[in-house]
């Protein structure tokens, strides 16, 4: 994919934060990651179940490609599976440099049956029903 092609990267991974520290460490996530995207020209969303990140990243194919390397580095992700990697002609969350409206437990049996999909048709349903509910998040709290 050439550098500067528009993507899209949909991962799941597994915290590896301890629960008492998890509030003040996915912030200092956020924050981080707001200023690094905004300088990037990364968008996208994350969501933290208290045991699993959620993360949809848009930018330029080599800005996604490098958060990417960086998430996979960080100790506090473990089991990282990228969902979808794929070409996009427009951002969905164009307006967040990261969104996030806080934990998000309830979806947590979701991300079991998207792990547990066996043929490629039902694990990109479940990637785009996840998807859906990170831009829904979004539009509903309007947060960044």
């Amino acid at each position: 994919m050439e550098p500067s092609t528009l993507m899209t990267t949909f991962y799941v991974s597994q915290s590896q934060i301890p629960p008492a520290d998890a509030d003040s460490a996915v912030h200092d996530i956020v924050a981080k990651s707001i200023s690094r995207n905004r300088v990037s020209q990364i968008t996208g969303a994350l969501m933290f179940t208290g045991e699993h990140f959620v993360q949809v990243l848009e930018g330029k194919a080599a800005e996604v490609d490098t958060v990417m390397a960086s998430i996979l580095a960080d100790p506090r992700h473990d089991h990282i599976v990228v969902m979808a990697r794929e070409k996009i002609s427009e951002r969905l969350f164009s307006d967040w440099d990261l969104a996030y409206s806080g934990p998000s437990r309830f979806v947590i049996r979701n991300l079991a049956r998207l792990r547990r999909a066996s043929s490629v048709a039902d694990r990109r349903q479940e990637t785009r029903w996840l998807r859906d509910l990170l831009l829904e998040f979004v539009r509903h709290n309007g947060s960044e």
